[in-house]
């Protein structure tokens, strides 16, 4: 969305491209071969490391592109902290809902979206992640590609009580210009997602 007003920022444009730091994910298409019903079952966590939240840095994470399915997505998100992670439901507003068991079945020739969000509330993580497949009686363990072209998924929590500095630079036809917003001015409403609150 663009201002029209150069002296200020199009709060639109901030709510469409903040970047969560605690949530990454990736998308797959799932396509069943066998003639028999394929099962996506679950997800499994391995090699994950957590550790202090981060401070001064922020994972960009490049958004998640769409594999064409005519379907919607099947969509379910993990908290990657838990004891034994979850599937949660993903809302369309990609918010964490109640625990729902991953339970897709396709027949012979059947395509279909996966979409995966992990998630952190409390530490910095690392981690790798396969989709448990069953197919004609065996058991399939498909790696999960990670933003950036990688194996590992990396999510942070905020640290706690640390204010980023929030900068908007906005650019007209005849030059560009930076503004400065206060973190008095931003709030971070109860899924962390920006509001601007200042004066307009």
């Amino acid at each position: 969305m663009q201002s029209q007003n150069a002296d200020q920022p199009s709060w639109g444009w901030l709510w469409t491209h903040w970047t969560a730091l605690n949530s990454t994910g990736t998308a797959v298409n799932v396509l069943g071969k066998h003639k028999h019903t394929v099962l996506v079952q679950g997800v499994e966590i391995s090699h994950l490391k957590c550790s202090e939240p981060a401070t001064r840095s922020v994972i960009r994470t490049p958004p998640i592109g769409d594999g064409g399915s005519l379907e919607m997505p099947a969509r379910w998100a993990f908290n990657v902290e838990a004891a034994h992670p979850v599937p949660h439901a993903l809302t369309d507003d990609n918010l964490v809902g109640d625990p729902k068991p991953m339970d897709l079945a396709l027949e012979q020739g059947d395509q279909r979206e996966v979409e995966i969000r992990f998630f952190s509330t409390k530490k910095s993580c690392t981690f790798e992640a396969h989709l448990v497949i069953s197919s004609n009686g065996k058991k399939y363990r498909e790696r999960l590609p990670a933003p950036w072209g990688s194996n590992t998924f990396r999510v942070t929590a905020p640290a706690a009580g640390y204010s980023y500095a929030t900068t908007y630079v906005a650019t007209t036809d005849i030059n560009s210009l930076i503004a400065r917003v206060p973190s008095q001015d931003i709030t971070w409403d109860k899924y962390n997602r920006p509001e601007y609150v200042g004066p307009l």
